[in-house]
Order: structure tokens, then C-alpha cells, then sequence
């Protein structure tokens, strides 16, 4: 699918800054999310269910790794500490 095509190309092309990857990773997601519901590429109604139930999650979890950031650098340790607090 183009989707995975262009996931790996923003986790590729964008290697060293985060922040980017994240940012594209979200608009690339939604707007094959948005796709999907106008299109409803499949023929069952229950797998277009699925795979906007697993769009959504995916949003959840690149979303929720944007908490995950530190504002001033890149520094693993805050990171750990962040994960230990949650």
C-alpha cells in the first residue's frame, strides 16, 4: 500500500529530527485515515472497520510518543525518566 510506502519514507528522509518525523508521521496517517473513510477501499464493511480502528490506534501511539520529546534536545535519559513518571 502507499501508506507503508510513505511511512518508511518519512522515518527514512527525516533520520536525525524527530520532531519532523512525528509531525509527518501524524499527517501522513490522517490523511490516509480521511481517505479511507470517504473511499472505503474494501469490499467487506467489517475490515474497513478494522483498518480505521487500527488507523486510529496508530495516530494514538505516534501522538502519544510526542510526550515522549525533550523540548531541549535530544537526551535519552529524560526520555527514562518520562517513562518512569507514567
Amino acid at each position: 500500500m502507499m501508506r507503508n510506502l510513505f511511512i518508511a519514507a518519512v522515518a527514512s528522509f527525516l533520520a536525525n529530527q524527530v520532531n519532523a518525523q512525528l509531525m509527518l508521521l501524524v499527517l501522513v496517517i490522517s490523511s490516509f485515515y480521511g481517505l479511507q473513510c470517504i473511499l472505503w477501499p474494501w469490499r467487506s464493511d467489517l475490515v474497513n472497520m478494522i483498518d480505521m480502528v487500527f488507523a486510529v490506534g496508530l495516530l494514538l501511539i505516534v501522538t502519544g510518543g510526542c510526550r515522549l520529546l525533550d523540548s531541549e534536545g535530544d537526551d535519552s535519559q529524560v526520555v527514562v525518566r518520562r517513562l518512569r513518571r507514567a
